[in-house]
Order: structure tokens, then C-alpha cells, then sequence
């Protein structure tokens, strides 16, 4: 089975793969700033551990993509709406990261003649999850609605979840999460990585070369995943292989806080 992709569609995937996926490059780089690995030994610890959760979720997906996908999908909700929150100055709360990234929920309910195959391509699994987007985009409704009766929402955080419930219902599925996950959550990430000093040359080229080498796996992967269309094994690759980075970046990210940690050891350095 291949997908019909369009022009927007491959734009979209390409941005994902060359802007979005190398947004956890400098990982490995947080890490070390925020004293999780202090001598090689740690750091060596850190790549084997992040490796291996990537790797175990690849591999979750591919013996039981009906429990992966909405896992990645939960996670990926939770993370993007932690960020958002945080740059709108919110302490967030889970009820706070659900409104702001529960957004994404929308897609298949606004698009799915569009979404369903995609999500049945991805996983060999022919509901489409609709339940799933259903429960999660009630439960998106309920944390909004929550936020705004206890103020928890500026007027500017109010309107970026406006604006993006509308990019998620006008726009195709494929380039609405790009503009989402690449023109938002990676800037955002970038934005916040530059403030640390990693935004010369030579801070850059570890997380460059880790980019690269990302970005070859999952190009290597697309053609062994669909062998009649690279375009579609392209897609399928991408999102795969982002959900396993998904795993350690969030967990470091959302779970150990290491931006902000690495703000600490920046002010007292």
C-alpha cells in the first residue's frame, strides 16, 4: 500500500525531516550543560540510554503500532503544549500542555478522509484511531475550557490556541503539523538553545553531525520501509523514526527539565 502525496504534502515531510527531526540534536549537549554527564563515562551512559529508548520504541511500533501511535501522538500533545506554555511565561500543569498541545487531536476529526489512510498506512491498523482523537480532542475542549474559567491563559496564549485550532481545521493534515511542529515548537526549541551560547560554529557542529546522521538514517530506512514509493516510505520512515526520538527527548526535556537547568548552570557560569 503507497499514499497519494501531494506537492504541499512532500514540502511539509521535507521540513519535518530537515528542520523538525534535528530540532533534539544538541540533546546530548543539554546534558552536559545541565552536569547530567560530567565525565565520559556519563556521557557515553547518556547516548547508550537515549539510543536504546529510541530504538525500543521503533521497535514497539513496529510489533504493536496500535499501542505506539497514540502513544506518540498523547506524548507528542503533552510536549509540544509544555513548550507552548512556557513561552507564554506558565508554570504548566498537564491540564495546561493539554490546551495548548492538545490541539493536534483536531486532525483526523476535520480531515479524516485524509487522515485515516495515513494512520492505517502507518500502522496496518484500519480503525483510525477515532475514538482516540475523539476522547483526546474532548479532553483538549475540557483543559481550555478549565484554563480560561481560572485565568490561566494570557490573551496572546489564548490566541495562539485559536489560530492553531483553526490552522489544524482549514489546512491539510500533513502541512498544518508542519507548520505546527517546524515554524513553532522547533523555533521555539532553537530559540531557547541559542540563548544557551549554542549558536556558534563550534557549539553547533556536535548536534550538526548528530542532524545529519538522523536525518541519513531515516532517508536510508525510507526505501526499505515502502519499497514501490519512496515518497510514501519517506513519510512512514519520518514519523516512525520521530516517534522513537520522541521517547529520550521528551523524557530529558519535559521529565528531567534540562532547559531550564541549563539556564540555571548558565547564570551561576
Amino acid at each position: 500500500m503507497s499514499m497519494d502525496l501531494g506537492i504541499l504534502d512532500m514540502l511539509a515531510l521535507l521540513a519535518i525531516l530537515l528542520i523538525g527531526v534535528p530540532h533534539g540534536a544538541a540533546d546530548a549537549q543539554l546534558a552536559a550543560r545541565g552536569q547530567l554527564t560530567k565525565t565520559p563515562t556519563a556521557l557515553f551512559g547518556f547516548m547508550v540510554g537515549y539510543i536504546a529508548l529510541t530504538l525500543g520504541f521503533i521497535a514497539l511500533w513496529f510489533i504493536v503500532p496500535v499501542l505506539a501511535l497514540p502513544l506518540f501522538f498523547a506524548m507528542s500533545a503533552y510536549h509540544f503544549g509544555r513548550g507552548d506554555a512556557l513561552a507564554h511565561k506558565t508554570l504548566p500543569s498537564p491540564i495546561d500542555a493539554l490546551a495548548h498541545g492538545g490541539v493536534i487531536f483536531l486532525m483526523p476529526l476535520f480531515h479524516g478522509d485524509i487522515v485515516t489512510p495515513i494512520l492505517t498506512y502507518l500502522t496496518g491498523f484500519e480503525s483510525g484511531f477515532t475514538q482516540f482523537f475523539a476522547i483526546g480532542a474532548l479532553a483538549w475542549l475540557a483543559s481550555c475550557a478549565y484554563a480560561a474559567a481560572t485565568a490561566r491563559l494570557s490573551r496572546p496564549a489564548a490566541l495562539e490556541i485559536i489560530a492553531l485550532a483553526a490552522l489544524f481545521i482549514v489546512l491539510p493534515p500533513l502541512p498544518a503539523f508542519a507548520i505546527y511542529f517546524v515554524g513553532i515548537h522547533s523555533a521555539r526549541h532553537f530559540q531557547r538553545l541559542f540563548a544557551f551560547g549554542l549558536n556558534s560554529w563550534r557549539a553547533q557542529l556536535p548536534a550538526v553531525m548528530i542532524a545529519i546522521a538522523s536525518i541519513a538514517a531515516i532517508t536510508i530506512a525510507a526505501p526499505l520501509l515502502d519499497t514501490a514509493d519512496m515518497n510514501s516510505g519517506l513519510m512512514k520512515a519520518i514519523f516512525i523514526g520521530l516517534a522513537g526520538l520522541t521517547v529520550p527527548h521528551m523524557l530529558l526535556i519535559d521529565g528531567v527539565d534540562i532547559l531550564a537547568r541549563t539556564e540555571k548552570e548558565a547564570q551561576h557560569g
